[in-house]
């Protein structure tokens, strides 16, 4: 059984942590809750739509809709009323209940009584947990209402024997730092504001222009129900449609009018939207203040309900530090439409988006398409990867529903009323009194062993709470020690109704020390510094364990002994506890050594921790690691290496299913973890899959996935429960377009996949467009993963690497043998062209590298002089192909090589050295290892992997072992059963990955930008046309053969200006690899013969007719010299690639 939030309570002169709150269901502890959460249905009928909710101080929940809504799910028997006679189909509303308390601990609820009606009214909680009602509809108007929590289920509503002085209806509260004053703001009809209680006995309503500026007369508001936002300078945020101003309400003065936020359509009532104040941290004296904005309805879109239209409602979210001295908008996008959503601040900062519909507007009858999945957003991630989905509900929440934030840290979902009067039957989304709870990740049992329990407040001498700027002690046990980062979150409860949760509020308080013995942890908290920060209230406490939230600055923690002066003055200072059964959030889930490797240390940061001693003191900045060491091990001190070895001990399995893959990572110390997905696309795909893959390329597209899909597959079910959003970035490299420079996107303006099955259709989507070439450099495809990195503040990421087959020198008496018997077959490589094979070495003849005459070779292997000195093949007798698999028989200065198809080799690379692509990727590894990145190379494919030993024998010294290798083809080739070969490669690929992110913990490279990272951005994926210039395909040949683009417009793209250029899809047979058909042609060509005096082969034919650059388009362009290209290669040449004379002339042939 666990209690896992509690109440703090603020009073006008001090801030007071109350300690209150019933235990949470036990069956939490024992549920299944996914790692993204779970629902549970609590009850089948509340009676009454919760159409406003809140949360008091007394673990209860109070329910209410209007009381002009006839019958309701709540009969109050014949008895109730003095007046009436309530039979059971009695359709006077005095017979039904309009209000429910929810007791959470015993799950039921009781009826209150409601004089006034409340239909859209608004609220706010005082700071003795007096909830403040005010508005409504009909006798409602200008009524003010209490309701004081008590625990013996006696008390009720009462009314005010004052009134407001305007109607307020859709208005909006919000407390004030003034003395328990609420600011009651807008309303139908009412452009205008008020206090309750006024300031004085004559004072009445005050007019807000700012109101009639933004109504809409034809949709009858869409400025109704403001959002209110006090600021950390104490004036009154105010937004409304889609405009908003900072007002001082104590003067009646607009101090700032902020810019309009983008896009059309409005995000108040009926186009309601959702309103959000992200947490205020003491790191800045709780000064910045961001808004955070989402959803809404589309321009018109409540009068078009009227003629049956639903429109598509409003994608964007905006964020606005107002505090900025140049505020603006920030926009990005929801993974869908939405309105009628809520807005939750989560005990771990995490923003809920839940409820909603996709269509329509606020009203009745004005919506469809309800929005069924909830997201979760880190607002401490970059963009494009804040977003994630949550586990879809069953239950239509739209008009009229609303959802709060329980003491034990799940949310509870309540109401729907689309339509007038309670509708069960013969409508579509009928009236909903179902009452469930989502119940989010960090309350699954897999965090009970991290989930502090006994939780204990002390004040100083004796108070029943800490005033502003006071310190006071939080008391927790854990039976595992504390993560490095540990936060200490207060949280006001708001007052929902409308998707506006009025008066939320979460602040990071500053933790000034913390220290553990025997598994108990003793925390020194700072109280909020002024009523301005903290109005006086209730808040919740939330001690969220493991916050290593991504994108943030993290506190490191180091070890020591508890001699300090923390320990020795905490007796004197707290004496007294109280009983505070309050257990915490965990987020994400942190690893941890045995107990008895924490069991007397002290935490330090500048929380003012305690410094560590040498025994466990962080590995010196001149620590570096030295292959060839499997496992990251930082330096031991004596006594201590049985306890660091166990801490880094590898994961193991005993399953046979990637679930227990997933559940030994956790618990081996994975806590979270963001993955990205490089494929390569060379040319050598086309061929080393002639054994594993029936003679395909191994990007062949058919029924059953090809090895590339595989390896996503298993990687991606196996790492996605530990990354929250579910996003993916996914590039490419290899190809025509990107060659070993660069690498492209699956999506547009690097878009990342939502989830593994995402990527997997779009992979599917691009490889059809592609044109496979070369040379292989991995350098590329980690730099962009370290950009990615940066951007995202120091997140772990483990980037996944797919390649085809490793080729391997041939050497020794393997070599004269194979040398006697016939010239060496030379296999394809990476980026071949259209193959011509030659017998004699390469001449001397000045050419381009793509001219129509050539080796087989890859643009920096087979041949490194083809590439070097331009050469050419000056003879070239047949084309040959081997088995299915295009090959050149030659002899190259007496050496015989497999050229290397993973990382490009060239063939006079010597032995125990690299080629420059080699290098490239080397450097680039090395480089990661400076950043909190692990890298993974799958390999698949039919060729030998044994030079990867030499190569990873290259690495020179590392932070930490960041790169693992896995031969994918030779696991999944072995005689078991598919789920065992599935977990095998996920355990060989991923055994490594908990010790490399421990490493970049005790290294602290997690949380940190360092500003020096290579700054790489991807081109957009060859599909169709962007709006850039593109180069057309040419009938009747495969794409996989076709070159790449001429270098200056490459070049170009990569200048500050980049120009994207765009590929045309495959006209080709991707499936196998062929030889083009040779289109019919004038027979002056056939005839024409090498510059030898050899005939060319057919497909030699068609090749001297086309540019030599593209290798795609006809020759129409001619130089002075005499040589040709295609116009859109020629017309950027500044000299002729097969003379290299300057270019002075160009005519255009026709």
């Amino acid at each position: 059984m666990c209690r896992l939030i509690q109440f703090i309570a603020i009073w006008p002169a001090a801030l007071i942590f109350m300690i209150s709150g019933r235990a949470a269901s036990a069956a939490l502890s024992s549920s299944g809750v996914g790692i993204h959460g779970t629902w549970e249905l609590l009850l089948n009928n509340t009676g009454v739509v919760a159409m406003h909710m809140v949360l008091t101080h007394l673990d209860t929940v109070l329910m209410f809709d209007q009381t002009e809504a006839g019958r309701s799910g709540y009969w109050l028997g014949e008895d109730h009323h003095t007046r009436v006679r309530c039979a059971p189909n009695s359709t006077d509303s005095r017979c039904w209940a309009h209000s429910v308390e929810y007791n959470i601990a015993n799950n039921s609820i009781r009826p209150l009584t409601l004089k006034t009606d409340t239909w859209c009214s608004s609220g706010a909680l005082l700071s003795n947990g007096t909830l403040l009602e005010t508005g409504g509809n009909n006798n409602g108007f200008r009524s003010i209402r209490y309701f004081k929590p008590c625990s013996d289920e006696q008390c009720d509503w009462t009314e005010s024997d004052t009134s407001l002085s305007d109607h307020r209806w859709y208005a909006s509260n919000q407390i004030l730092p003034d003395d328990d004053r609420v600011i009651v703001v807008g309303g139908k009809g009412a452009f205008s504001y008020e206090f309750v209680p006024k300031r004085s006995h004559m004072e009445g309503a005050f007019e807000l222009p700012f109101l009639h500026q933004t109504y809409n007369q034809a949709e009858k508001g869409d400025n109704l129900y403001p959002f209110l936002h006090l600021s950390s300078d104490g004036n009154l945020f105010i937004f409304a449609n889609q405009d908003s101003i900072l007002f001082d309400y104590r003067q009646g003065n607009v101090i700032k009018t902020f810019p309009q936020l983008p896009g059309n359509g409005s995000r108040n009532y009926p186009g309601t939207g959702s309103s959000v104040m992200l947490p205020l941290n003491h790191e800045d004296n709780f000064k910045e203040v961001e808004i955070m904005i989402c959803g809404g309805g589309a321009p018109g879109a409540f009068r078009a309900t009227r003629r049956g239209d639903f429109l598509v409602a409003l994608t964007s979210c905006g964020r606005m530090v107002i505090t900025s001295d140049t505020p603006n908008w920030s926009m990005e996008e929801m993974p869908a439409p939405r309105l009628l959503n809520d807005m939750l601040i989560l005990p771990t900062g995490h923003i809920l988006i839940i409820n909603g519909a996709s269509r329509g507007s606020a009203g009745w009858d004005c919506a469809e398409s309800p929005s069924l999945v909830p997201y979760l957003y880190d607002p401490r991630k970059v963009v494009g990867e804040r977003f994630s989905m949550m586990p879809a509900t069953n239950v239509a929440r739209m008009y009229h529903s609303s959802a709060i934030l329980l003491p034990d840290g799940r949310v509870l979902v309540a109401g729907s009323n689309p339509h007038k009067n309670y509708t069960f039957t013969k409508v579509e989304y009928p009236t909903e009194l179902r009452l469930q709870a989502f119940v989010p990740y960090y309350l699954g049992q897999f965090f009970d062993d991290i989930r502090p329990d006994n939780l204990l407040i002390t004040y100083r001498n004796g108070e029943e709470g800490a005033r502003y700027g006071e310190e006071f002690s939080v008391v927790f046990e854990l039976r595992k020690r504390p993560s490095m980062v540990v936060e200490f979150n207060a949280y006001a409860p708001p007052f929902a109704t409308h998707s506006i949760s009025m008066n939320q509020r979460m602040l990071r308080l500053k933790c000034v020390s913390m220290r553990s013995r025997g598994g108990s942890v003793r925390a020194i908290v700072v109280a909020p510094p002024s009523p301005i920060v903290a109005p006086s209230g209730y808040y919740l406490l939330t001690v969220v364990n493991g916050g290593i939230s991504k994108g943030t600055r993290r506190r490191t923690a180091s070890f020591g002994d508890d001699s300090s002066s923390g320990s020795s003055s905490w007796a004197e200072r707290y004496q007294e506890t109280r009983p505070f059964d309050a257990p915490s959030y965990p987020y994400p889930p942190p690893n941890y050594p045995p107990s008895s490797y924490w069991d007397d240390w002290a935490l330090t940061s500048s929380y003012g921790y305690e410094s560590p001693p040498a025994a466990y003191a962080q590995p010196a900045s001149s620590y570096r690691y030295e292959s060839p060491s499997a496992t990251y091990a930082p330096p031991q001190s004596k006594g201590s290496d049985n306890k660091l070895k166990r801490k880094y001990l590898r994961i193991v399995v005993k399953d046979n299913s990637l679930d227990q893959v997933t559940e030994a990572l956790a618990q081996a110390g994975l806590e979270s973890s963001n993955l990205i997905v490089g494929i390569d696309f060379t040319k050598s795909n086309e061929w080393t899959g002639a054994k594993s893959f029936n003679r395909r390329s191994l990007h062949h597209i058919g029924d059953f996935p090809n090895p590339y899909e595989q390896a996503i597959s298993i990687i991606g079910r196996t790492l996605s429960a530990f990354k929250e959003d579910n996003l993916i970035p996914c590039f490419g490299f290899g190809d025509a377009s990107t060659q070993d420079q660069d690498v492209f996107s699956f999506y547009p303006d690097e878009r990342q996949c939502r989830g593994f099955e995402e990527a997997l259709k779009r992979y599917r989507e691009i490889v059809p467009h592609l044109r496979l070439a070369g040379p292989t450099s991995f350098a590329p495809i980690v730099d962009m993963a370290i950009t990615i990195v940066e951007q995202s503040g120091g997140q772990y990421h483990v980037l996944v690497i797919i390649a085809d087959g490793q080729g391997k020198e041939k050497g020794g008496k393997e070599k004269e043998e194979e040398e006697k018997k016939q010239p060496p077959m030379l296999p394809a490589a990476a980026a071949m062209m259209p193959l011509l094979l030659c017998r004699r070495r390469c001449c001397a003849a000045a050419a381009s590298i793509a001219a129509p005459l050539r080796c087989c070779f890859d643009l920096a292997g087979c041949c490194r002089r083809l590439l070097e000195a331009s050469f050419i093949c000056s003879m070239t007798d047949s084309v040959e192909q081997t088995g299915g698999r295009p090959q050149c028989r030659g002899r190259y200065d007496n050496v015989s090589v497999i050229a290397t198809a993973t990382v490009t080799r060239s063939v006079d690379t010597e032995h125990g050295h690299l080629s420059p692509q080699e290098q490239n990727t080397v450097d680039a590894i090395v480089r990661a290892s400076d950043y909190p990145l692990s890298i993974i190379l799958v390999g698949v494919g039919d060729e030998h992997w044994d030079m990867m030993k030499e190569f990873d024998d290259n690495f020179p010294s590392r932070a930490f072992d960041n790169f693992q290798f896995v031969n994918f083809t030779e696991i999944m080739s072995k005689n078991m059963p598919p789920s065992r070969k599935e977990t095998q490669f996920a355990l060989s690929a991923l055994m490594e990955i908990p010790s490399q992110y421990k490493a970049t913990l005790e290294l602290n490279l997690l949380g940190h930008r360092r500003g020096k990272s290579p700054v790489r951005v991807s081109l957009p994926p060859p599909l169709g046309n962007y709006g850039e210039p593109s180069f057309p395909s040419k009938p009747s040949r495969s794409s996989s053969f076709e070159a790449s683009f001429p270098l200056c417009l490459i070049n170009r793209r990569r200048g500050k200006s980049p120009v994207r250029v765009s590929l045309p899809p495959s006209l080709g047979n991707y499936g196998e690899p062929s030889f083009p058909s040779k289109p019919s042609r004038s027979s002056s060509f056939q005839g024409h013969t090498s510059p030898v005096g050899t005939a060319l082969p057919a497909s030699a034919a068609w090749d001297n007719q086309v540019c030599p650059i593209c290798l795609t388009n006809p020759k129409d362009m001619a130089f002075g010299c005499g040589h040709q290209t295609c116009c859109d290669c020629g017309e950027c040449l500044t000299s002729c690639p097969i003379c290299r004379s300057d270019i002075h002339i160009r005519i255009k042939l026709y």
